[in-house]
């Protein structure tokens, strides 16, 4: 996909969500491989089996959007808005999701070997299945998240989630 087309895209799809016309993003299986979407608004979009390896997300807002099955592998994720996106059976190893918001996010069976989750809020996550090998959850929040049959192995999770951030580490809310 050329870069004009996927800007043609996003532009029809932020009209689309003012309720201009314009039209929904369909960017199922897109090959996206180290693409800038950098506070992108991909509300409710379509990017099932995508290919984002080793993008740069930061700050995209994913609310409510497709993400099943996406390549994710090495991407830049910090402070994306994830909630209540679908992302089963995604691929997110050694991905970056510092400081994001997976707020009730669906995440059964996906692979999130090393990814950098420190800070990032999972409350009420559905994480069921998932592979969290390796994974950083300092400072994260992991309230009613569902861990049921998540592989830990080599986790200290009570050591990495029970540390307060020092003050200039803490998020900020703006």
């Amino acid at each position: 996909m050329t870069k004009t087309e996927l800007q043609t895209i996003l532009k029809a799809h932020s009209r689309w969500l003012r309720s201009e016309g314009g039209k929904r993003a369909d960017l199922q299986e897109a090959d996206l491989q180290e693409v800038n979407l950098e506070r992108a608004d991909l509300r409710r979009a379509d990017l099932r089996r995508a290919d984002l390896r080793e993008a740069n997300l930061r700050g995209v807002d994913f609310r409510e959007t497709n993400l099943q099955e996406v390549d994710f592998r090495r991407a830049n994720l910090q402070w994306a808005d994830l909630r209540g996106a679908n992302l089963r059976s995604v691929d997110l190893r050694g991905a970056d999701l510092k400081w994001a918001d997976l707020r009730q996010a669906k995440i059964r069976g996906a692979n999130l070997q090393e990814v950098n989750f420190r800070g990032a809020d999972l409350r009420g996550a559905d994480l069921r299945g998932a592979n969290l090998r390796e994974v950083n959850f300092g400072w994260v929040k992991l309230q009613e998240a569902n861990l049921q049959e998540a592989d830990l192995k080599g986790q200290t999770l009570l050591e990495q989630i029970s540390k307060e951030p020092p003050d200039d580490q803490k998020r900020v809310i703006v």
